[in-house]
Parts: structure tokens; C-alpha cells; sequence
């Protein structure tokens, strides 16, 4: 019998007006079964919730784990990236991998924004901000603006 249905018998029970010893030693009964549910509930509740924390333990430490490896795999590939580029080699196959440096698309850096020309700006409600996609298209287009530069990256792509 679950604490639900233990509730609602004793509660039946107990306004049921039967005779009051009966009436009693049901209630001590009753009172004392649903006492020791309530203790199950509590002690099932506290497991839980240390099972809750060991798992937010768990995550944390397997996050922490999981931005190391990303990390290192950056790192590795930014190795070999530089070591491919500097002996020249922009394309290889290696074994089953095929390896390419390609040109990534041009990247706006902003080195001074408080620079940008009045006709580079948007006007957004709340605030100013320059229209960079604008910007850029100009820059690819042979056009300077003052305070901004293209470059161009590279990256390894592994297949």
C-alpha cells in the first residue's frame, strides 16, 4: 500500500466513529505505518539527492575533462597547420586522410571603432553600432575605411 492510499485509509478510519479503543489502536497502527512510509519516503529522498550531487560532481569533472581534450586537439591542429605551412605543403594524402589548408573568408578586425565614417553606421534603437558587412564589402572591393582591415586565415581541414 503506497502513503497515499495509507492516508486516506486512516483518514477513513478515523472519522468513521467506531469504537474509540478500537478506534485508537487502529489509529496507532495506521499512524504508526504511515510514520515508517514517510521515514522511507525521507531516507529515498536523501539518496537522491546525494546521488543529485554526485552527479553534478560527475558533470563537472567530465566538462572540465571535455575542454582540456578540445583544447589540445586546437593546439594539435594548430601545430600541424603551422608545420604544413611552413614547408609549403597545402595539400596530402595521409594514409586514409586527406589533408588541405584552405583559406578561410575574410575577417573584419576592428581596430578602432570610434573611427568608423558616419555612412558605415546603423542606427539601432538604443544604440550605434558600424555596419560591418558593408564595411567588409567595401574593403573586398579594393575601398578603404578608416579603422578597419581585412585579413584572411587559414585552417586545417582533416576528411
Amino acid at each position: 500500500m503506497n502513503l497515499r492510499e495509507m492516508t486516506a485509509d486512516f483518514a477513513a478510519y478515523m472519522n468513521a466513529g467506531t469504537d474509540e479503543e478500537i478506534a485508537a489502536a487502529l489509529a496507532d497502527i495506521t499512524a504508526g505505518q504511515i510514520e515508517e512510509k514517510a521515514e522511507n519516503y525521507c531516507w529515498f529522498l536523501r539518496d537522491l539527492a546525494g546521488d543529485i550531487e554526485k552527479f553534478k560532481t560527475e558533470e563537472a569533472r567530465l566538462a572540465a575533462a571535455r575542454k582540456a581534450m578540445e583544447n589540445k586537439q586546437k593546439r594539435v591542429k594548430e601545430y600541424m597547420l603551422s608545420a604544413l605551412e611552413s614547408a609549403g605543403i597545402a595539400k596530402l594524402t595521409a594514409g586514409t586522410f586527406k589533408v588541405s589548408i584552405q583559406a578561410n573568408p575574410p575577417a573584419l578586425d576592428v581596430i578602432d571603432a570610434s573611427l568608423t565614417p558616419a555612412e558605415y553606421k546603423v542606427i539601432i534603437p538604443q544604440r550605434e553600432e558600424a555596419d560591418t558587412a558593408r564595411i567588409k564589402e567595401v574593403l573586398k572591393n579594393g575601398g578603404e575605411v578608416e579603422g578597419y582591415q581585412l585579413t584572411r586565415g587559414s585552417s586545417l581541414r582533416i576528411r
